[in-house]
């Protein structure tokens, strides 16, 4: 038993249940949500969903129960990565309402009833408000799609020319305008044929200065897997990252120039 057994919501699985409606269902996944987004910015955390969880595994032993810690931050990382696993869509270690809502329709559709799911989510809040957990108050308010353009970047080892050097990899880059002033960038992929076991730092050179974007490791083998999250100024197009050798790799500790970045516009 545990909190991943309160499985999500919807649309095609609700014609033989007419005594709930679908709006009331796709209502209390959302609830149940909001005591999952323990700070209400509209994302749930690895630590949030680890938070949540330990309060339900404890909820389900009873209050007489003694309780093992050792194995009930084993139960909770497991189930927490289980949760991960179904729900986080996009891999960024982070489960947004709209990826929470897919992952209970996905569970409707394979045949999952409405009404025994609504009465695990009831169950689980249940215990939830018994530990004084509240829903987050600001979330769950939907934003206009924000336009998006996307990239890909070619990672070439380090040579005079753009041109010249192996091919480490090729990375999606995806660059979405905020709503306050700035952008959002985001890379990740897979390189091979990096110096093994060092720290990487990507770069990008806006207006002669150099802003760091993340850092990513390689491993024994000299592979790597990126994943980078960073806010830019708002003028940062991807026509300007574009720019030849406006993207690079360097080594984190020396600054050495390990990898030049062609980043190719795809599509708005």
């Amino acid at each position: 038993k545990s909190l991943h057994r309160v499985r999500p919501c919807v649309a095609s699985g609700f014609g033989k249940y007419k005594k709930m409606s679908q709006s009331a269902f796709e209502q209390a996944v959302e609830d149940f949500f909001g005591y999952m987004d323990r700070n209400g910015d509209g994302l749930v955390t690895i630590r949030e969903a680890k938070d949540v969880m330990r309060v339900a595994l404890i909820g389900v032993l009873g209050k007489d129960e003694k309780v093992d810690t050792k194995k009930l931050e084993d139960d909770v990382d497991r189930q927490v990565k289980l949760l991960l696993s179904k729900a986080d869509f996009d891999h960024d270690k982070k489960i947004s309402l709209e990826e929470f809502q897919t992952y209970y329709s996905t569970m409707v559709k394979r045949g999952m009833e409405p009404e025994v799911l609504m009465l695990d989510i009831k169950k689980a809040t249940d215990v939830l408000k018994a530990h004084k957990f509240e829903k987050s108050p600001s979330q769950h308010k939907k934003e206009p799609k924000l336009p998006e353009s996307a990239g890909l970047c070619i990672v070439r080892l380090a040579k005079k020319s753009l041109s010249q050097g192996n091919i480490a990899g090729r990375l999606k880059l995806f660059h979405t305008l905020m709503l306050n002033k700035g952008c959002r960038v985001r890379v990740s992929g897979s390189l091979r044929g990096m110096p093994a076991e060092k720290t990487f730092r990507m770069s990008c050179e806006l207006k002669g200065q150099a802003k760091s974007m993340g850092d990513f490791y390689s491993d024994i083998n000299g592979s790597a897997e990126v994943n980078l999250d960073v806010e830019l100024p708002e003028d940062t197009q991807v026509k300007t990252l574009a720019k030849e050798n406006c993207v690079t790799i360097v080594d984190a500790k020396s600054g050495k120039l390990v990898s030049n970045v062609q980043v190719l516009e795809l599509h708005k």
